[in-house]
């Protein structure tokens, strides 16, 4: 619980940028620091990530508040100067003596910025809440990498995954053959092996990146396979698509409405294309032939673009690498300004991945937390 009510800064975080922000901004033992996390404790020992960013020498002065969901940026006019978020059944308030830095990525720092009035003023007022400032780009300009999936099943002589995932006995292997040699199934990341892709010789640099998964289910998230099988996932780099991000409710508990537009243009569909058929050559290559017996999805009766497309639409997604809903930027629709202060007002910004004018054309991790480091900077030397 939070014992104090003012701080120098005042950090919402649920993002990587955010989790670089602490130590630099109190590298000089003195500037005190509110991290405020919406989650609770991590006890996944996998993803220990802004523990890790915490534990720096002499760095004691971030204090972390867990469960501490944020309401709104309180205000006075156009200045930030505060948070109110609620914790443990009850709202609280803190004060901001410097600024308040909002980095909790694409999603949250919009959202947060639509519940504390700054965002489109006609969809503030058609929820009840006051306009502070009537700031049109906050959650528009959407962007994403969507993923196709080609999925193949393997070979009897093989396993993957998919018989890892299904098998308790498997589990507890390779759990032990983890914590005493470091290696094995759980030394893989995500996806594991990567490719970046020219679809068309013309073309000056990739358009598409691949990720090879050992393992394969009908959509993310869901529960995998029971045979063996394995899944490339084709990501067109450069998406002309623009979606948009907007609350639903002036209740910060309830998730903000999300259109994602993928596919919206012509270049996007056929760059989505090109790079499905890109997959099925490499599983026709002779290296992968001997692991594959055949295409599951989607399937060998899938001949045509259209049959392609309507897979994508069917079994796609999001590969988790939303961008660019307070870009920055001189423009009408621009949140922030070139320091990542949100237009309009004072002792606000925003650090993360959402103010990206365009989306990297790569995973979105690193950049993010280049901006955190070069974001806390900017704050420094405007002190």
């Amino acid at each position: 619980m939070c014992s104090r009510a003012e701080f120098d800064f005042i950090v919402v975080v649920s993002g990587l940028a955010g989790c670089v922000l602490p130590n630099l901004l109190t590298e000089d033992g003195k500037t005190v620091v509110l991290l405020l996390e919406a989650g609770g404790k991590d006890r996944d020992l996998w993803i220990w990530i802004l523990a890790g960013y915490l534990k720096g020498d002499g760095v004691a002065n971030p204090k972390v508040e867990i469960r501490a969901l944020a309401h709104r940026v309180l205000t006075e006019g156009k200045r930030a100067i505060g948070v109110e978020f609620s914790q443990d059944g009850a709202i609280r308030q803190v004060r901001a003596r410097r600024e308040v830095l909002l980095a909790g990525g694409a999603i949250n720092s919009p959202q947060l910025l639509q519940l504390s009035g700054i965002g489109p003023g006609a969809l503030l007022r058609q929820h009840g809440i006051d306009v502070v400032h009537d700031l049109p780009g906050v959650g528009e300009n959407l962007q994403d990498h969507c993923g196709g999936r080609i999925i193949y099943r393997c070979t009897a002589n093989v396993w993957t995954m998919n018989e890892v995932y299904h098998n308790w006995l498997r589990r507890i292997h390779h759990g032990v053959q983890y914590v005493l040699s470091m290696k094995g199934a759980l030394m893989t990341g995500a996806g594991p092996m990567g490719l970046f892709v020219r679809t068309r010789p013309e073309l000056a640099s990739p358009d598409v990146q691949y990720q090879f998964l050992a393992g394969s289910s009908e959509k993310t998230g869901e529960e995998m396979h029971r045979f063996p099988g394995c899944t490339l996932v084709a990501i067109p780099c450069r998406p002309e698509s623009r979606g948009w991000l907007r609350i639903a409710s002036p209740d910060p508990a309830q998730p903000p409405a999300i259109q994602p537009n993928y596919l919206a243009t012509q270049a996007d569909k056929d760059t989505m294309v090109a790079g499905l058929k890109v997959s099925r050559r490499v599983f026709a290559t002779p290296a992968m032939q001997q692991y594959v017996t055949g295409e599951y999805l989607p399937g060998q009766q899938a001949t045509t673009d259209e049959d392609l497309l309507n897979h994508v639409r069917a079994t796609a997604g999001t590969t988790f690498h939303q961008t660019s809903t307070c870009m920055m930027g001189p423009g009408p629709m621009a949140v922030v300004d070139a320091s990542l202060r949100v237009k309009g007002m004072e002792r606000l910004r925003v650090i993360d991945a959402s103010i990206m004018p365009t989306v990297v054309s790569g995973n979105t991790n690193a950049t993010a937390i280049m901006i955190g480091e070069k974001g806390a900077d900017m704050v420094l030397h405007a002190a």
